[in-house]
């Protein structure tokens, strides 16, 4: 990543804002409020990407986002195209949904229980495409965690019944790995 120079770009974009990104690999990446470092960013942004393949791999084998740095996935995240406060946004945004995914998890049993700790990316994915984050810096919208706990509310029912409905005796913590399966979900889920 320290070659490509859009990373440093993003990070002094989001200096002058005063947000602290850190995107080499001699950096430890921390996380704080406003602070983020490159895999929150890529799994973000991979969630956030209308192709449900990007959030698979940000599941299965997050590494493969960024493995060749000169293609996709890499490219379709990370481009000139890609604002700084999107970049925050998407991260913001992600945060949120992993917070209200971990507190529906202490309240869930069985099955929904199992999708949202191994279909997470999955459910991002549909909560990000949901909120519909602009790339665009000047149309980028906050959310508030209601709206946000609806999303992933309803991202679980819409997953539970793709679920059901394709993979009924599935083992799920290998199902939300496989991109031709996760793919199918997303087609039968409704959302």
């Amino acid at each position: 990543m320290a070659l490509d120079p859009q990373q440093e770009r993003l990070r002094t974009e989001l200096r002058i804002d005063g947000i602290e990104y850190h995107y080499r690999q001699d950096e430890i990446e921390f996380s704080g409020p406003l602070e983020f470092g490159f895999t929150e960013a890529a799994i973000s942004l991979a969630c956030g990407n209308a192709d449900v393949d990007f959030s698979t791999h940000a599941k299965r084998e997050v590494g493969k986002l960024w493995e060749n740095i000169q293609t996709s996935p890499y490219k379709a995240l990370f481009n000139a195209e890609l604002s700084s406060r999107y970049l925050w946004s998407v991260v913001q945004l992600q945060r949120q949904i992993d917070e209200q995914i971990k507190l529906l998890t202490k309240t869930s049993e069985g099955r929904d229980h199992k999708i949202l700790v191994h279909g997470n990316r999955l459910v991002s994915h549909f909560v990000h495409r949901k909120v519909a984050l602009k790339h665009n810096g000047t149309e980028v919208q906050s959310v508030t965690t209601p709206v946000v706990l609806q999303h992933v509310a309803s991202a679980l029912v819409g997953i539970r019944t793709g679920v059901d409905t394709l993979f009924p005796e599935n083992y799920l913590q290998s199902l939300f790995k496989n991109m031709g399966r996760v793919r199918g979900i997303k087609a039968n889920s409704g959302l």
